[in-house]
């Protein structure tokens, strides 16, 4: 975003390409809190069903919509072979699906919330 040039001026000076970079490292650092979170819990040998479901399907999420907006702002340098994002942006359906699709993960989520009678 700081070497393409659209308009005279650098992506990276225009106000949606900050907007969609600051979205992508929210989405990120939420995601990083919940994993830490996580971690944190199976460290201390609480194993949470539901949340690891939930946290998996929202990582694969986030992993969409950064990559996705990656693409966008990286525009035809990101299909070219080599690039990260070529790459991440080929492989993020096989990271979704790893570990369970996301309908089998929201399915057990529920299971578990049910019986801890903690939907909501």
């Amino acid at each position: 975003a700081r070497q393409r040039v659209t308009f005279g001026r650098p992506l990276l000076a225009h106000q949606t390409i900050q907007h969609k970079l600051i979205d992508m490292r929210t989405a990120l650092t939420s995601g990083r809190a919940w994993l830490d979170r996580a971690a944190t819990q199976l460290s201390a040998g609480e194993v949470d069903v539901a949340d690891i479901c939930m946290l998996k399907n929202h990582c694969s999420e986030v992993l969409r919509e950064v990559v996705n907006h990656s693409v966008h702002i990286l525009g035809g340098s990101a299909y070219v072979h080599g690039c990260k994002t070529e790459r991440v942006f080929r492989d993020m359906n096989v990271y979704a699906i790893g570990g369970g699709a996301s309908a089998i993960l929201k399915d057990l989520a529920f299971r578990q919330l049910e019986k801890q009678r903690n939907i909501l």
